[in-house]
């Protein structure tokens, strides 16, 4: 299984080299690369796309690919959406400053390369089922498409909720602690935690699926750990006000208590 597994993605090479460099161009034509966002979204369903076209499409695979799609479809369109209109987000603002001569290269591998390989590896699920052939069907996935509609509906609902009160003016420089995000600082994080367990759920019980574990462990440990919530509350963690939100709300798995709804404050 392992070999046919590594077989897959020597196939999935090159349509992902031509996936970052194209981002990557397009990045460096309109000089932003939190395109690198939008490209996330998108790149799941680039990635399903290859493998309905290298291997035959059945009941099983569909199943998966098919809820894995509906998200990568949605986190995609909001990711770029939300895009509009803004400048570069400060992150990769402050890469393009701090690598300075460096950058044009720096951000072709620790941007888009890199990207696309977490994206490979989380989608081992997906890369599963299509090299497995002909799947019995399981009971397992009723619960692991379950898990998957429970995290849509953190991630999307998440969303729904900030891009609403960023709308509001008067929410400027406030933290949203309205609806879900009175119970997690980071719902979208826990959302995506949910889709990817979901999807891993779903594929368990099959022979030597266990290896596909590596996907629900790696977006769990990038979200937790690395890219998700470090990143976004190593500034927000100097202000008091929000120093307050850390200690009243948990980072991501939300708990079992209700929290105050429609709280702002001020932190910036």
């Amino acid at each position: 299984m392992v070999e046919m597994i590594l077989e897959a993605y020597l196939s999935l090479l090159f349509p992902m080299a031509v996936w970052a460099l194209f981002w990557y161009l397009f990045a460096m034509l309109i000089g932003r690369n939190d395109l690198v966002d939008v490209a996330w979204g998108f790149g799941f369903l680039y990635i399903i796309y290859w493998l309905a076209h290298l291997y035959p499409l059945r009941g099983e695979q569909i199943l998966l690919f098919f809820p894995v799609a509906i998200w990568a479809i949605r986190l995609g369109s909001y990711l770029f959406v939300r895009s509009l209109g803004k400048s570069e987000d400060k992150r990769y603002a402050k890469w393009r400053k701090e690598w300075g001569k460096q950058h044009w290269w720096r951000s072709f591998l620790q941007i888009y390369v890199l990207q696309n390989v977490l994206m490979l590896i989380i989608a081992m699920p997906l890369v599963y089922v299509s090299i497995s052939g002909h799947l019995d069907w399981s009971l397992w996935i009723i619960p692991g498409l379950l898990l998957w509609a429970y995290g849509m509906y953190w991630e999307s609902i998440a969303d729904w909720q900030m891009a609403r009160f960023k709308m509001n003016p008067d929410n400027k420089g406030k933290i949203c602690q309205e609806g879900l995000w009175s119970k997690s600082r980071h719902p979208n994080y826990f959302g995506e935690i949910c889709i990817w367990w979901g999807v891993w759920l779903s594929v368990m019980p099959y022979h030597d699926a266990w290896i596909t574990i590596i996907s629900p462990l790696l977006i769990t440990y990038l979200l937790l750990k690395v890219s998700g919530v470090p990143m976004l509350e190593r500034k927000k963690a100097k202000y008091i006000d929000y120093q307050q939100y850390m200690r009243d709300v948990p980072a991501v798995f939300p708990k079992a208590l209700s929290f105050p709804r429609n709280r702002k404050s001020s932190w910036n």
